[in-house]
């Protein structure tokens, strides 16, 4: 079922069920729900691959705004029902994410579009076998906080739908208590180590600003490598320094995965 399509036709069953404030399609690219709470979340429809750091921004972004979201992929992109494969990256990602699932669309028998669970059971170390389970309902929609360390860390606000259960207006208080606990984590885990402040020198080896982007880094890198490699450059300190230029553009470039 084309993308866009079940995008709306999802959006259009969602306000059916009278649950949310209100829902929208937003850009052709993702729906935007708020709850009675007036808490938001927003369900992406995925027809491709997606790279980890386009996800990791996506889910972090939202998170530290207090949104919570949800990655649904078109169903031709994973194995059949009882199929036995290896998973790409990206989807063992958001298995992570989904407390051992995925969640799937496809165009239902009357036409319609149906967003289900696939529940991705290890087979062997390197493939799953998919388990396809039935459609959710919208008052099943449920939003949380979940934790990862592997293969992509950090702390996400996520949609997930809970079967036979009874969708109930979250407290608010409850969710500004997430938020804080998410914000805080967030700083914890991104706030610079000891380690890393002893290691201030390797901006100045390289020569870059502390806030320096990748790119920057792997560019002041580049400009180095051309005047100190010792395959360009014979002097005896060239050799010294290169290596103390390769540890410091290892170092900084851990940043970023």
């Amino acid at each position: 079922m084309e993308r866009v399509r079940a995008l709306h036709a999802f959006a259009k069953q969602l306000l059916r069920s009278q649950c949310f404030v209100s829902v929208e399609v937003k850009d052709e690219r993702y729906i935007l729900i708020r709850l009675e709470s007036t808490q938001l979340a927003v369900i992406y429809f995925v027809d491709g691959p997606i790279s980890n750091t386009a996800m990791k921004q996506a889910l972090r972004d939202n998170t530290m705004r207090g949104i919570f979201s949800l990655f649904v992929l078109d169903a031709d992109m994973l194995p059949a029902d009882g199929e036995v494969i290896r998973l790409h990256p990206f989807v063992h990602v958001m298995q992570t994410l989904f407390h051992g699932k995925v969640y799937a669309y496809r165009e239902a028998q009357n036409g319609d579009v149906e967003v289900f669970p696939v529940q991705l059971r290890t087979e062997t170390s390197t493939t799953k076998r998919a388990v396809y389970e039935p459609a959710v309902q919208p008052e099943e929609l449920t939003c949380g906080h979940v934790e990862t360390s592997y293969p992509m860390q950090g702390f996400w606000g996520t949609v997930n739908f809970r079967a036979q259960s009874t969708y109930t207006a979250p407290d608010p208080e409850y969710f500004r208590q997430q938020r804080q606990q998410a914000e805080q984590t967030y700083r914890q885990k991104t706030q610079p180590s000891a380690h890393t402040a002893i290691s201030a020198s390797y901006y100045e080896i390289l020569g870059v600003e502390v806030t320096a982007t990748e790119e920057q880094i792997r560019e002041a890198y580049r400009r180095l490598a051309r005047q100190y490699h010792p395959d360009l450059n014979d002097s005896p300190a060239a050799k010294e320094h290169m290596q103390q230029i390769n540890i410091a553009y290892r170092a900084l470039m851990s940043r970023f995965h």
